[in-house]
């Protein structure tokens, strides 16, 4: 009888302790089921870059215009045609030149008179001279023939002297066609590829404004970019550029602020007399890409990431983790299953991530999106997603 007792008493004690587990269980779970589900993040140390967007135009590194001169003739004679590789120093093409050629006769026919005059005035100072010493011997009036001499000796030395001068201009002129004449000959200032060639039609008015030939570099693209008054303070040569054309916006080169220029450019367009929309003021810059060029097209719109600050290897967490109350900023960490606020300060932001000074450690592990009315504490779910 006592066996039995025992045996109903250890069985009842069984099923009570299974059903306190029981009961126990299932208001864990019930509570669980209750608690919001959050994604986490892992506070780690990487390399963050705060960046500036401009926009561009990819552009010939260097370029050659060269217009028609009417003074020097007709062109006679093309070396090169549309499409054709040029070196530096590679004849283009060529003048006739008949108007300087004609200037350059002149001259010399000018230059041989003056050289004949100069040789004749020599020649009667000479004579001269020697009339002077006949003269004094026979003369009843020396001082009288002294002075009439020495008259005609300085009107001789004047004319002399103005005609060296004469000869000295038009050598100087000489000087100048010649090189006018060498220059009939046009040849490239750059190496690249001759991308137009315009011929001159002699019935057009204004032929020195035409275009005859524009050459542009073989070598690397550059890009020309704009930012405004307030972006110039940030944007300083050397700093890293991506540069995404808006044709190709799955793909991205490399280079760098290569020059500044600091003559502003204004938006005219806008009227300096209303005041709530001032002139816009902006700046121009050229960036030297760094990578294969393979792809890229002269004219090309660009957008452009100047990175205008880097720091290497500080905690950063996603923007998406800070909650911002009373002008401070915080996050949830989750520690055990529960949440845990913490105040944080911050550093360098870009559009992905901040920078975080104080107030967690690498490893914590950080809630998104974190809602205002959440506890210390409070139990949560979270994703499977921490890195």
């Amino acid at each position: 009888m006592k066996k039995n007792t025992f045996l109903i008493v250890g069985i009842l004690t069984i099923a009570a302790i299974i059903t306190t587990n029981l009961v126990v269980s299932n208001k864990k779970k019930s509570s669980l089921s209750n608690s919001p589900s959050v994604k986490i993040t892992q506070v780690k140390k990487e390399r963050i870059s705060d960046t500036l967007i401009a926009s561009g135009i990819i552009i010939q590194k260097e370029e050659e215009k060269i217009n028609y001169d009417e003074s020097k003739g007709n062109i006679t004679h093309w070396y090169v045609q549309e499409g054709q590789q040029v070196q530096k120093g590679t004849a283009l093409f060529q003048y006739d030149g008949e108007d300087l050629k004609k200037q350059k006769q002149r001259l010399e026919i000018t230059g041989s008179r003056l050289a004949l005059q100069i040789e004749q005035t020599r020649s009667q100072i000479k004579q001269l001279n020697a009339q002077f010493k006949e003269s004094v011997k026979d003369s009843t009036d020396l001082n009288k023939t002294i002075n009439k001499s020495l008259e005609q000796q300085e009107s001789l030395e004047r004319e002399l002297k103005l005609s060296e001068l004469e000869i000295q201009q038009n050598e100087m002129e000489k000087d100048v066609l010649n090189k006018k004449l060498e220059q009939l000959v046009v040849k490239s200032t750059i190496s690249g590829i001759v991308k137009k060639i315009t011929q001159p039609r002699t019935e057009q008015s204004g032929l020195n404004q035409q275009l005859s030939i524009y050459i542009v570099s073989s070598n690397p693209f550059q890009v020309q970019g704009t930012i405004s008054e307030f972006d110039s303070v940030y944007v300083k040569e050397g700093q890293q550029v991506v540069v995404k054309p808006k044709v190709l916006s799955n793909q991205a080169w490399k280079g760098i602020v290569k020059h500044i220029d600091l003559t502003p450019i204004t938006d005219s367009s806008i009227s300096t007399l209303n005041k709530s929309n001032p002139v816009v003021t902006s700046y121009p810059f050229i960036v030297e890409l760094s990578d294969t060029q393979e792809g890229l097209q002269d004219g090309y719109h660009v957008a452009l990431e100047i990175h205008i600050k880097d720091k290497e290897n500080v905690l950063t967490i996603p923007n998406d983790a800070v909650l911002i109350q009373d002008q401070k900023e915080f996050v949830y960490i989750v520690e055990n299953g529960k949440l845990y606020k913490k105040t944080i300060e911050t550093g360098l932001t870009n559009d992905l991530i901040k920078e975080v000074t104080t107030g967690i450690h690498e490893g914590d592990m950080v809630v998104h999106n974190p809602l205002p009315g959440w506890k210390d504490g409070m139990e949560v779910l979270t994703d499977d997603t921490a890195s």
